[in-house]
């Protein structure tokens, strides 16, 4: 996972164990997959919100700003 960051990343896992290191990123995976899990289903509730059935005070609350 690259990021503008990696150097900070880099210094604050060099001194974990390969295992250690593994261990960490699987930590890692599981928080990105939660996030995007998050978001996911921001998405749909947004739609909901956004469809026809949604009320016109629903979808003024919900829509952002271009």
């Amino acid at each position: 996972m690259a990021t503008s960051g990696d150097g900070e990343e880099e210094g604050r896992t060099k001194h974990l164990t390969p295992k250690a290191y593994e261990q960490y990123l699987g930590e890692v995976d599981k928080y990105s997959q939660a996030l995007a899990t998050l978001s996911r289903e921001n998405d749909r509730l947004i739609s909901i919100l956004l469809s026809s059935e949604a009320s016109h005070e629903e979808k003024a609350f919900i829509q952002l700003p271009n």
